[in-house]
């Protein structure tokens, strides 16, 4: 870029800097970091991201604390920090729980030390099939089940190290085995999220091109597609580099996942609010001291859309049902607490009640009459379950009909062929009601008379609000 070009790009910047200040609307979110690992810590500031759609950061020891459950009720959203790269030497009693059992990266530096990034840690063993990249996947996918936290932001976590690691100087086999594990340790963790909870949101600290350099702008590199963006950490907003990073192409187009989340933290207030009017920032942090937590918020919400209401059962139960019955629907009760337009019905299924065979199902919504399914609101496309298909939440297309606040029956409607496909419910709550209904000629305008029963099944709504 010549010389002039770099003058006028930052004069531009610098107005842009000075007009946001003076009160123009603002693209980005505020978000917060509350990570230090202190179960009994301090909450400075925190009230002020009790709004949709900031973004909280929680740490391993606190992320139950009630500050961020009540900004989840006033519309937040909360990631759990994790660093599964950095092993620590000497973690707290609470972090010590996490690192049971970690590995060492199985090679030396140039002098027969352990890998390090820094003072007090060890590189972990994130090869492709590891045990410890197993027992990560393992405890994000006990988050997704969970539903205290709407995702993680996966620290260090990314095609390579810092200069601190020296990266620079590993051998290029190493470098190799390194990205391709961090590559793999995303792509299964995006495989569970699909599988337990495709709302889940997944971000790395860290970049996925391998080269230390700007990234391809005509390169998808292998890693953006499992997360949903990444954290520009301490760059800032005049840094073309950094600002490329923020724009990258990061999640799959048409598979449902599309949460982008990129943030940008700055050391000073007047570069954090240059950051929410750069392309791809969904939110912007304040860290004037480098790693301060607690920090107010730089903007105001700007509500995102790509996360709708839903209301249903949010989490699959734990109990199997045998293979379900051709011709028949079954229904569970849930509650709209708002009027919106139906955007689309889900249900968690799987095909392990038969060894071959494809069951046709459908999902169906109903107004509830006094305790009971009433008459129908609409109901879903067919999909096909086949035998041995594993457990997952699956998205059923409906017409985007107008939903008035109340109670609602939502259902699963089966045909042929009878008991390949079952549900998943939580047989303890006494919210199920079924009957027989032919499926070739679509679920009846009313329900019918039907049978109670002791399950609750895992299914629910997404809308949108007016």
């Amino acid at each position: 870029m010549s010389a002039l070009r770099v003058h006028r790009w930052f004069a531009i910047l610098s107005g842009l800097v000075a007009t946001v200040v003076a009160g123009v609307a603002l693209a980005a979110n505020p978000a917060g970091f509350y990570y230090y690992d202190k179960a009994d810590a301090t909450y400075p500031n925190i009230g002020g991201f009790d709004a949709p759609t900031a973004l909280l950061i929680t740490g391993r020891c606190n992320r139950t604390n009630t500050h961020f459950t009540q900004a989840r009720a006033a519309g937040a959203e909360v990631l759990a920090y994790i660093n599964p790269v950095d092993i620590l030497t000497a973690p707290s009693s609470c972090q010590a729980e996490f690192f049971t059992g970690a590995q060492l990266w199985p090679h030396k530096d140039a002098n027969g030390n352990d890998r390090s990034e820094g003072t007090g840690t060890k590189l972990s063993n994130l090869t492709v099939g590891s045990s410890w990249a197993t027992a990560v996947v393992a405890y994000v996918e006990d988050l997704m089940r969970d539903g205290n936290v709407d995702g993680v932001m996966l620290d260090v976590v990314g095609a390579k190290l810092w200069a601190a690691a020296d990266w620079n100087n590993w051998p290029t086999p190493e470098q190799d085995e390194w990205t391709a594990g961090n590559i793999d340790l995303v792509r299964r963790i995006n495989d569970s999220r699909k599988r337990i909870n495709p709302f889940f949101i997944i971000i790395n600290n860290n970049y996925w091109n391998p080269e230390n350099t700007a990234p391809d702008p005509n390169v998808v590199y292998p890693g953006e597609q499992y997360v949903d963006g990444i954290v520009v950490e301490h760059h800032a907003a005049t840094e073309l580099n950094a600002r490329a990073f923020a724009g990258r192409p990061y999640g799959s187009p048409g598979a449902g996942l599309e949460h982008r989340r990129v943030i940008a933290i700055s050391s000073t207030s007047s570069d954090a609010l240059a950051w929410t009017n750069v392309a791809g920032v969904t939110h912007v942090a304040l860290q004037p001291n480098g790693y301060s937590n607690g920090e107010p918020p730089v903007v105001t919400p700007t509500p995102l859309t790509d996360r709708p209401p839903r209301f249903g059962r949010v989490d699959y139960g734990p109990s199997q049902s045998v293979g379900m019955t051709a011709d028949f629907k079954r229904a569970s009760k849930y509650a709209l607490a708002q009027n919106g337009t139906l955007d689309a019905l889900w249900a968690y299924l799987d095909g392990a009640a038969a060894a071959s065979g494809m069951q046709e199902i459908r999902l169906v919504l109903y107004r509830d009459n006094n305790g009971v399914p009433g008459t129908k609101v609409t109901e879903s496309n067919s999909k096909w379950l086949g035998a041995g298909a594993p457990g997952g939440w699956r998205e059923f297309v409906v017409p985007h009909v107008a939903l008035s606040q109340g109670n609602y029956w939502i259902g699963i409607f089966t045909g042929a062929t009878g008991g390949v496909a079952r549900n998943y419910s939580d047989n303890t709550k006494g919210n199920w009601y079924g009957n027989a209904d032919t499926f070739s000629g679509g679920a009846e305008s009313s329900f019918g008379a039907g049978n109670t029963g002791m399950a609750e099944l895992s299914v629910f709504a997404t809308y949108t609000v007016p």
